[in-house]
C-alpha cells in the first residue's frame, strides 16, 4: 500500500495516541505496542521505496534528500553502518526498529517540532499551509525520477488523493501541519 512519506530525520518518534477501549493495563499495553510496530513498519516502508524488504543505502540517500534532509552518498553510508547491525549492507525492520527506539530516546520534542516542520515544508510546494494531492504527486514524481527501482512506481493524482485521504481529519481534502503532525505522531 503507498503511504504518504514521512519525515524521518532521525528524530520523529513513530509512536502515534490511541483510544484504548476498556482492556486491561497489560492489555492495553500490549494493543498499543502493536499499533506501534504498525506505524513503524509503515515508516519503515516509505524508506524501503522498491519494496524488497530491506533498506539499501541508495534509498536512504534518496528519501533523506527528496525530504530536504540534504546528506552525501558517504553520510548514507555512515547512517547505514551504524544502523546495520549484523553488516548485511542494508537495514531490516527489526534494525529499524531499534533504531527508531534510540533516536526516540535521544531527541527532545523541540527538534521533533523542526523536523517535521521541515519535513511539512518539502511537501507544502506553494506555501500555503496546506499540501494537496497536485503537490503531493510532485514529491512522489521527483522521488521515483531520482530512484531506478522506483520508476515504475506509476504514482497518479487519485493516488494521491487516496493518501491524503487516510490522514485528512478536517475533511477539506488537504493536509495541514497539525494533520501532519498527527500522522507522524
Amino acid at each position: 500500500m503507498m503511504r504518504l512519506l514521512h519525515c524521518v530525520s532521525c528524530c520523529v518518534p513513530i509512536e502515534i495516541a490511541v483510544g484504548i477501549h476498556e482492556e486491561k493495563e497489560g492489555d492495553a499495553q500490549c494493543v498499543e505496542d502493536e499499533r506501534n510496530t504498525e506505524k513503524q513498519r509503515d515508516l519503515f516502508q516509505s524508506f524501503d521505496i522498491d519494496g524488497d524488504g530491506r533498506i539499501s543505502v541508495e534509498e536512504i540517500h534518496v528519501v533523506l534528500n527528496c525530504i530536504g534532509i540534504h546528506v552525501s552518498k558517504e553520510e548514507s553510508e555512515s547512517i547505514l553502518s551504524r544502523i546495520d547491525t549484523d553488516s548485511a549492507g542494508h537495514m531490516d525492520f527489526e534494525e529499524f526498529k531499534s533504531f527508531m527506539k534510540a533516536m526516540k530516546t535521544e531527541c527532545s520534542v523541540e527538534d521533533e517540532d523542526e523536523d517535521i516542520a521541515a519535513a511539512f515544508a518539502v511537501y507544502d510546494i506553494d506555501g500555503d499551509g496546506k499540501i494537496d494531492e497536485k503537490e503531493l504527486l510532485e514529491v512522489l514524481t521527483k522521488m521515483s525520477n531520482t530512484l531506478p527501482s522506483m520508476k515504475s512506481s506509476g504514482f497518479t493524482l487519485e493516488d494521491c488523493v487516496r493518501m491524503i485521504g487516510e490522514h485528512d481529519c478536517n475533511g477539506d481534502g488537504k493536509i495541514d501541519f497539525h494533520e501532519f503532525k498527527a500522522m507522524i505522531n
